[in-house]
């Protein structure tokens, strides 16, 4: 519910995705097909979303340099070309950045189900704990763990960056086969313990170990 309110409040989730991106990345310069590929929105709707985002003065343009792998020539040696291209960052000078940095760190759009939803076809999950980031502490070293059995590593990674677009941040994840959780959960494995002796949520559990416990 609350992802649908911002996306009216602010007109529609290429613009909130492209807000919480730069509130939440200090000193980002990205072009336009860059932005587009972290908030997994249509490039066309991000780009009417950063221009409207230039006028309000909450964004501004800067040049940037980047690498890019020209077309196979004859020889099919793979060249690097650098090119100059428009850049995207956020206004220095704008005044309600630190308000709407704020606001958009207590209106947390990545719901337990929301979280689940995008991991379920991952593979047959038996845990899914978040931590961190979901609960504003920055200095977890995990804020997503993953158990289960027949994990894909291409849908987790896709799954993941997903979530990543809604929340404007990279997580810090773990993904881990039942087994091998098992045990490094028994031989008190201390990345595995930095998530459960500290604050966290179980939004999926289906672990004898941790009984019917959800949270």
């Amino acid at each position: 519910m609350t992802d649908a309110i911002l996306e009216k409040l602010f007109g529609g989730s290429s613009t909130v995705k492209i807000m919480r991106l730069f509130l939440f990345n200090d000193n980002l310069l990205l072009c336009h097909e860059d932005i587009a590929h972290k908030v997994h929105e249509n490039p066309e709707w991000v780009k009417n979303a950063l221009d409207h985002l230039e006028k309000l003065g909450f964004l501004k343009k800067k040049t940037l340099f980047k690498d890019v792998l020209e077309p196979k020539n004859k020889s099919k040696v793979k060249k690097v070309k650098r090119v100059r291209k428009q850049g995207w960052l956020i206004n220095p000078n704008f005044p309600l950045t630190e308000p709407l940095r704020q606001f958009f760190y207590r209106a947390n759009v990545v719901s337990p189900k929301t979280v689940i939803n995008k991991l379920n076809t991952v593979g047959n999950l038996k845990l899914i704990a978040i931590a961190g980031m979901f609960f504003e502490e920055q200095d977890s070293r995990l804020d997503l763990l993953v158990v289960g059995d027949n994990i894909k590593k291409a849908a987790l990674d896709k799954a993941v960056g997903s979530i990543e677009a809604l929340l404007g941040r990279e997580l810090r994840f773990a993904a881990f086969e039942t087994t091998e959780f098992l045990y490094r959960y028994g031989m008190y494995d201390k990345l595995i313990r930095d998530v459960f002796d500290f604050r966290h949520e179980k939004i999926l559990n289906k672990l004898a170990i941790f009984g019917d416990d959800a949270s």
